[in-house]
């Protein structure tokens, strides 16, 4: 009998271990070459739904029927964070603006908002107004340690290019950025694109913005070591 081959773990597996997009895609060739019956947890007709940050993990599989979510709206994000932190979808009473700003803080992050709302919910007023200060400037770790995560995955291209963005390009026109680095890095749409696929970017029709807790993560990597400072900062130190 053809053994059944579940594509899902397949691709899942093959993914944290060759993070080339090209090994990727070879090895799931071989795959489809010696298995010909893939098939989704056993069942031809079965259907699942997958989420990911990265859309090569997808396509790598052939999945087609992609849908990308939009970042959620200040309405939608305060939602969420309010959930966590006051058990409702609202904020109670004379708590609105410091609500709307640790949503603002969170970038539109649905982890971010409900580790800042689990962070943030039974302490009083005074509370939020002491801890608001040092949240503009460093991350919980719970939150740094998730994002930092991502961060790992990227090749050392792309954490360069992510790093240069943050230092001198955030908002910037995209044709700016590109003509900015086009010297510095091959490439440039490909490693733009990658970026923007594992949501380290947002890209709309004319400009490159980062969120602001990613912002913060960039700021520490680049504290964090001298030598992993983009080369055309190092020239103005």
């Amino acid at each position: 009998m053809e053994p059944l081959l579940g594509i899902c773990s397949i691709a899942g597996s093959a993914y944290n271990k060759l993070p080339d997009s090209s090994q990727l895609s070879d090895f799931m060739e071989k795959v489809k070459a010696k298995f010909t019956r893939l098939c989704w947890f056993g069942r031809p007709w079965s259907r699942t739904i997958s989420t990911t940050q990265d859309q090569q993990v997808l396509t790598a599989v052939g999945i087609n029927d992609i849908y990308k979510v939009n970042i959620l709206r200040h309405e939608e994000s305060l939602q969420i964070f309010c959930k966590y932190a006051f058990g409702q979808n609202s904020p109670i009473e004379g708590f609105e603006a410091l609500a709307g700003e640790v949503t603002k803080l969170a970038g539109a992050l649905p982890l971010a908002l409900r580790v800042l709302g689990s962070y943030f919910r039974g302490m009083a007023m005074h509370e939020w107004e002491e801890l608001l200060p040092m949240l503009r400037t460093r991350l919980d770790d719970s939150i740094e340690s998730t994002l930092k995560f991502s961060y790992d995955t990227l090749d050392d291209e792309d954490k360069d290019l992510f790093l240069h963005i943050e230092s001198l390009l955030n908002h910037n026109e995209i044709k700016r950025v590109k003509e900015t680095l086009a010297n510095k890095f091959s490439d440039m749409n490909h490693r733009l694109h990658v970026l923007a696929e594992k949501s380290f970017i947002s890209m709309d029709s004319e400009h490159i913005h980062m969120h602001t807790l990613l912002k913060q993560v960039a700021k520490k990597e680049l504290a964090k070591n001298i030598f992993r400072k983009p080369q055309f900062l190092l020239s103005k130190l």
